[in-house]
């Protein structure tokens, strides 16, 4: 029978100490993913399907960290080295001749944000054009451009509810 890892939990007992500082001060572990990796493998956290919980025990070494029981390498990517969101290097442009009436706007189509450069897009636009700006939203998300011949008219994103910890 599959029984749940407590991660944090486990990793903050005195027993656990010796194995996590061994892992934790190995050189040949530079990142906090190769290290969260180890201490998976030391303390056998897997999931129902035997994977490895790196993730779960990335964020259990990074509230260690912030508590002053282990020292960590910075962080390696922007997301968690607190960049934002990946913007247009400038404004997406007005939409051109851009009709009164909606009848007469030409090709509008509603288009679901499915790449990077959509998503960089989508991100612009709220940027330069929400009163609040680029936010960070919880959960599952559908993006979506409003395009047309004239240019861009908008971005609308539906979110699911925000049960965030």
């Amino acid at each position: 029978m599959f029984t749940q890892n407590q991660v944090l939990r486990t990793l903050s007992a005195p027993e656990s100490r010796d194995r996590l500082e061994a892992v934790v001060a190995d050189p040949r572990l530079a990142t906090r993913g190769a290290m969260a990796r180890e201490v998976c493998m030391v303390f056998n956290f897997t999931d129902a399907r035997g994977r490895l919980q790196i993730a779960t025990c990335v964020k259990a070494l990074t509230k260690l960290a912030d508590r002053g029981r282990i020292d960590l390498p910075a962080p390696t990517n922007n997301y968690a080295a607190g960049a934002g969101p990946r913007l247009l290097p400038d404004a997406v442009p007005m939409p051109d001749n851009l009709p009164d009436a909606v009848r007469d706007v030409q090709d509008l189509a509603i288009v679901r944000v499915t790449d990077d450069t959509q998503r960089a897009v989508w991100s612009t636009l709220l940027h330069h054009e929400h009163p609040r700006g680029v936010t960070k939203f919880c959960g599952a998300q559908m993006r979506y451009l409003i395009e047309s011949a004239h240019g861009y008219l908008g971005a609308v994103c539906f979110s699911a509810a925000p049960v965030c910890p």
